[in-house]
């Protein structure tokens, strides 16, 4: 000790103590030396206790980025499940387009996305955790499809059908389907939100081709999906930022996507599967 406070004496120029035989009394430098550590001491409390919070504010915080049927149709019942888990939980849900979740996550934004992805990317973690084949959304009384769909897919487009727009993933794995026959997809229409496609469908304007998960957000009264022979399957994944380990709230969120995802696949086994 005495070689510090002989340091700090050296450092500053003039003795902290004065010494007798009898007594160690601080000096008037020594005193205002006392008045600046405790300051320092409370700074740093301080600081340490604003640490504290903030971490404890990340702790109870989760931001998720969705494509806007797995939002609609995963995330409900899994917000539920984290608020019950903390009921002071902040929970941020954007339901965006595919490129749109990529680029949260990447960014740091997001906790994890959850959309299709190509899995060979050295920069992410796919965890796939449902597969939903493309169906079709048609009106109940569409005597064109009485029988079911047709048999080939290419004879589908004779039905007009609508998608979801270059860009999105539903329409790249729709593009990808034709293009394995050598034939490209030309839907009749584009449209970027689900209830646009159903109303047109309603109005008799066409057929929707859509993965199941997305028609199934679409609840027209006047409408059906139709199933369809060898359809395309969609891959959706729990996708996050391979540099960034998920917190105890994160991996609770994850957890609950890949239960409710069962869940639905459980009461529509041919058309989604984990």
């Amino acid at each position: 000790m005495s070689r510090i406070v002989k340091g700090i004496e050296e450092e500053i120029g003039a003795p902290l103590f004065l010494r007798t035989t009898r007594s160690v009394v601080l000096t008037r430098e020594g005193g205002s030396l006392v008045q600046v550590a405790r300051r320092v001491v409370e700074n740093y409390d301080d600081g340490l206790r604003a640490m504290q919070g903030i971490v404890q504010r990340q702790a109870s915080r989760l931001s998720v980025a969705a494509l806007p049927s797995l939002a609609a149709m995963l995330l409900p019942a899994v917000a539920q499940a984290v608020r019950e888990a903390d009921p002071e939980a902040q929970i941020h849900i954007r339901d965006v387009l595919s490129d749109t979740t990529l680029d949260l996550m990447l960014a740091g934004d997001v906790d994890f996305a959850l959309t299709s992805a190509d899995p060979s990317r050295t920069d992410i973690v796919y965890d796939e955790f449902v597969r939903d084949r493309y169906v079709l959304l048609a009106r109940n009384d569409d005597k064109r499809l009485e029988n079911g769909a047709p048999a080939d897919l290419m004879d589908c487009h004779a039905l007009g059908l609508l998608s979801m727009p270059q860009g999105t993933a539903a329409r790249l794995y729709a593009d990808a389907a034709f293009l394995q026959r050598g034939a490209q997809f030309r839907p009749l229409m584009e449209f970027e939100h689900l209830a646009t496609i159903g109303k047109f469908v309603t109005a008799g304007f066409g057929v929707g081709f859509l993965p199941c998960l997305a028609a199934m957000m679409i609840t027209e009264p006047d409408l059906r999906i139709v199933d369809l022979e060898n359809a395309p399957v969609r891959s959706l994944g729990v996708v996050r930022h391979k540099a960034h380990r998920p917190s105890a709230i994160a991996g609770l969120a994850i957890s609950r996507v890949k239960l409710e995802a069962g869940r639905l696949a459980a009461h529509s086994p041919s058309r989604i599967q984990t």
